[in-house]
């Protein structure tokens, strides 16, 4: 089952529309201050995103569901903080999405990651997937390393979509599909609910799509709701 919606989640979250949630994921904006071809991202916006997709997050997961809140330098502190003081929420990971991209910084590091948050709400049993990926080179039967591979870490280094992709919907901020892949095959099983209040282009969508979760998403801007419904279905 999936459905996806207009809403604006400054608003709360749309519990009428939505069953017991698995995973909430959120992109939220960034406050960077530029005007994109389909939203403004002023950091006052943002501040108000993502006050609500924390403050409302207990009232549609299940208990111990997960909700995965991404930003990067600018606002990820603000994030950070916000989903600490919840009173229901138990912080469990820190994920860096390491990415390369165009671009020298001058007077600066460049800045070619984005952080994810990940807590979840008490009282229940909690999803987390183990997944490997393989070594720099085989080691055979050697004692200490795993026949299948080392242990996901962290650090994802996942390449964003390039200009030139033909699996861009172009959509401003898009984020590749497989890095919301690892992210659901980590924190959720087949058959599961996700829900995406900010869900732009739509990656969540095809994400849950392919690893066959149930997928629920919401979000302000009529296009994006036009492009994640063609995505998951």
């Amino acid at each position: 089952m999936s459905r996806v919606f207009r809403h604006d989640i400054r608003e709360g979250y749309p519990l009428g529309r939505l069953p017991s949630v698995d995973l909430i994921f959120a992109d939220v904006p960034y406050g960077t201050g530029r005007k994109f071809a389909d939203y403004s991202d002023t950091e006052r916006e943002a501040r108000g995103v993502i006050e609500a997709v924390v403050a409302g997050a207990a009232d549609v997961l299940r208990p111990g569901g997960a909700v995965a809140v991404m930003s990067d330098h600018r606002l990820n502190y603000f994030v950070r903080a916000r989903l600490e003081a919840h009173p229901h929420l138990q912080f469990f990971n820190e994920i860096i999405w390491s990415f390369s991209s165009g671009g020298a910084g001058k007077k600066r590091i460049p800045q070619k990651h984005a952080t994810i948050s990940v807590f979840f709400l008490e009282g229940g049993e909690r999803t987390f997937n183990i997944v490997r990926e393989p070594y720099a080179r085989n080691y055979g039967t050697r004692p200490g390393f795993h026949p299948e591979g080392r242990m996901l870490t962290s650090v994802w280094s996942i390449p964003i979509l390039s200009t030139t992709d033909a699996r861009r919907v172009n959509y401003a901020t898009e984020k590749p599909p497989a890095l919301l892949e690892q992210l659901l095959t980590v924190f959720t099983n087949e058959g599961d609910v996700v829900y995406d209040p900010c869900c732009g282009g739509g990656s969540t969508a095809s994400a849950a799509r392919r690893l066959k979760r149930s997928f629920y998403g919401s979000d302000i801007n009529s296009r994006a709701v036009d492009l994640t419904a063609q995505r998951f279905s």
